[in-house]
């Protein structure tokens, strides 16, 4: 491993370049904050705009760490489904119900937002540009809205999407 020096001008010279970082090193990382609301009764998965981050791997054996928060809320006891998608693919579904998907939020009340974490570690297994994104589905039987509450816009919340490139 090279040793790095401080030069003439304040600036490190002979270090590590990111292509040669140790394992588990961090090399970039991309967020995504959303603090607008947004409304979907679609029954499907829609793309929650706004909740997207892009990133372009440096080696296909890197992995993309991935954290997101997701604020929503629904109508009196219905659920929310929820999916993390990479490009168009899905990616951390469960498969042990009949449907499948990343994250579930239930609502007991109209009275709600709840706010939950998504971590996942992606092998892309890519060096091109990589769209993350979260989509929702209301399952047609409620309104759904991020950031808010479903009756109002009373409390409000932040959603967000973080992406970090992890050296293999």
């Amino acid at each position: 491993m090279a040793i790095s020096t401080i030069g003439s001008a304040g600036l490190a010279t002979g270090g590590i370049g990111r292509s040669n970082m140790y394992t588990g090193a961090v090399l970039q990382v991309v967020q995504t904050v959303k603090t607008d609301s947004f409304t979907s009764a679609t029954n499907g998965y829609v793309d929650i705009t706004g909740l997207s981050v892009s990133i372009t791997p440096i080696s296909t054996s890197n992995k993309i760490l991935i954290f997101a928060t997701i604020t929503a809320g629904a109508d009196f006891q219905n659920n929310l489904s929820f999916n993390l998608v990479r490009n168009s693919t899905n990616i951390n579904q469960s498969t042990s119900g009949t449907v499948n998907h990343t994250l579930t939020q239930n609502y007991g009340t109209s009275y709600q937002s709840i706010t939950s974490p998504i971590t996942f570690l992606d092998s892309p297994s890519t060096t091109s540009a990589t769209t993350y994104k979260l989509q929702m589905n209301s399952n047609g039987l409620t309104t759904c809205k991020i950031n808010v509450r479903a009756t109002d816009s009373y409390f409000g919340g932040v959603s967000q999407i973080t992406v970090m490139e992890i050296a293999a």
